[in-house]
């Protein structure tokens, strides 16, 4: 099974993913790529606003084989 590494990039700092983990396919790991971004939006939110996060998927040569990304912002109104 290929082997994904998920570099998390945020307000504050990046985290490198030396680890990685198995998954089928690159579909696979970029679907794995937005949860990450889900879970860390569920405890970042009511930090920052607006709040920018993405993740770089990596290949077990190290290539970037996708993005992905989320921001999310509030605007009062009135």
């Amino acid at each position: 099974m290929p082997h994904y590494f998920f570099d998390i990039h945020d307000h504050e700092l990046s985290h490198q993913d030396d680890e990685g983990s198995e998954w089928p396919d690159t579909t696979s790991a970029q679907s794995q790529g937005r949860r990450l971004l889900a879970d860390i939006a569920r405890d970042e939110a009511s930090r920052y606003d607006p709040l920018h996060l993405s993740v770089s998927i990596r290949d077990a040569q190290r290539r970037v084989v996708a993005t992905c990304a989320l921001s999310l912002a509030s605007t009062p109104v009135g």
